[in-house]
């Protein structure tokens, strides 16, 4: 009987090795291959041009496209200002590549700020209707009329004279003050805007100063205020330029307050006398010039 013959493993993995060439000699130690980074790198570009590529092709989409951009009527800004200043910022490409007239790459939160930052305003909404975009905006009071010996002024927050009022806007809050109410065919000034006649009569001229800017914007700030309180304002008096009281004429009383003293104190005080007494209609005037301490006749 023949002897079984000795099996070399071994030498059969060997075998199994170089035929699947992947023997390696012990010896010799070899440098495995390696995907070479500048490979990775390369294919990475591609993907990412690739995405790009297919994103600009989206911003060349025609129905995609803002057309046109509207403003509502504003009382001293002009609508066109708004309008240029709005395509300023869609006409720059976001990211350094995409153009912002795409409805899908508009920045809205940049085309607000951009607007909020360059006008005065106090409401903005930005809104898309198709291939337009609706710009619905509220003016925020930045001057009053300052009237003397029936000569008409515009003053800015500085307290200095701008221009002289039109004829239109003369008769137009001519008419409010005696009725309280009237219409304002242009939208030259604020249909809103207050009003102080000066009672010394003293003559002023364009650019030259009236009154601090802290009382223009406290006055300012007191019209808006008393308004939401159910009051309607009329015409506000002042002695002198050199003085900070005023009297508020309104449909129902006069109101007496401190145009550098707290504005939010005085309106409280004016609003729990409206409140709690029963009959304002007999009443001449409310005095709010002294803190907590309010007077009535």
């Amino acid at each position: 009987m023949r002897p079984r013959p000795r099996r070399n493993f071994l030498k059969r993995q060997h075998k199994r090795s170089y035929r699947a060439k992947q023997f390696r000699n012990p010896y010799f130690k070899t440098k495995p291959k390696r995907f070479g980074w500048w490979k990775h790198a390369l294919a990475v570009l591609v993907i990412i041009g690739a995405v790009v590529g297919i994103l600009y092709g989206l911003s060349s989409i025609s129905w995609l496209k803002i057309t046109d951009v509207t403003v509502n009527d504003l009382p001293t800004i002009q609508e066109s200002e708004i309008i240029e200043t709005a395509w300023e910022q869609i006409h720059k490409r976001r990211l350094f590549v995409f153009p912002q007239d795409s409805r899908v790459f508009l920045d809205e939160d940049a085309l607000y700020e951009r607007i909020w930052d360059n006008f005065s305003l106090s409401e903005l909404s930005i809104e898309r209707d198709g291939h337009t975009l609706n710009i619905s905006a509220t003016e925020r009071l930045t001057s009053l009329v300052w009237l003397s010996e029936e000569h008409w002024g515009l003053l800015d927050l500085d307290g200095s004279v701008i221009r002289d009022l039109t004829d239109e806007e003369m008769l137009y809050l001519t008419f409010r003050s005696e009725t309280g109410e009237g219409t304002l065919e242009s939208a030259s000034i604020d249909p809103q805007v207050p009003v102080v006649l000066n009672l010394s009569g003293a003559e002023f001229s364009e650019g030259q100063g009236t009154v601090a800017g802290e009382m223009i914007e406290n006055v300012i700030a007191f019209d808006e205020a008393v308004r939401t309180i159910g009051l309607t304002p009329i015409v506000y008096e002042i002695e002198s330029d050199d003085t900070n009281w005023l009297r508020l004429n309104t449909e129902n009383f006069d109101v007496l307050f401190d145009a550098e003293g707290d504005v939010d104190e005085q309106v409280e005080g004016l609003s729990v006398i409206m409140k709690e007494y029963e009959d304002l209609e007999a009443l001449e005037y409310i005095d709010v010039r002294f803190g907590n301490h309010v007077y009535l006749k």
